[in-house]
């Protein structure tokens, strides 16, 4: 016979609580780390590209594009980069904390619509990837399927295992049962 079985004749085994199934925003979690590498992408690969795009300006006569941001700037890269980082850790965290859901589908929405300032909004899709994947995030609700309700049957207040509806004692540790 099995450990298991033994240990379940003997009363000593417990039934799982809702807590200890959690459940993750699977969905919600994907489209924002896709949007928070983009978004990364979108600030740090013009840096890479950044020398050899100022060389081809002094080349052609130009000074770069005229406005009152200069969106070629290291510090608006640096900027850029870090809205990638708080989406990223908002996914994980999404991810890691699911009963925050909220919390971390607000962040990456917020920080994923800022990316455009910094990170060209990670190529754009990935703008639009937290922009989705955090209202997702926020409307999610976990499924409640799984979870066990008292309504199914009737349990005793001694040990928990489930019992009759009609049993005057448990049949598993004898406990007498209020009618």
């Amino acid at each position: 016979m099995s450990d298991e079985k033994l240990a379940d004749e003997r009363g000593e085994l417990t039934r799982s609580s809702p807590e200890t199934a959690s459940e993750t925003p699977t969905g919600p979690f994907v489209l924002s780390l896709v949007s928070g590498v983009l978004i990364l992408m979108g600030a740090l690969v013009p840096l890479v590209f950044m020398e050899s795009y100022t060389g081809m300006e002094d080349m052609m006569g130009g000074s770069g594009p005229s406005g009152i941001i200069d969106t070629d700037s290291l510090a608006f890269r640096i900027l850029g980069a870090a809205f990638g980082g708080v989406v990223l850790f908002g996914a994980f965290m999404l991810n890691s904390r699911p009963k925050q859901h909220v919390t971390w589908g607000a962040l990456v929405l917020i920080f994923a619509a800022l990316s455009v300032f910094g990170a060209m909004g990670g190529f754009m899709i990935g703008m639009v990837a937290g922009l989705i994947g955090g209202a997702w995030a926020i409307a999610w609700k976990p499924s409640t399927s799984k979870l066990p309700t008292l309504t199914q049957g009737r349990f005793c207040p001694e040990c928990g295992r489930g019992i009759s509806m009609d049993a005057r004692y448990c049949s598993y540790c004898g406990h007498a049962l209020p009618a």
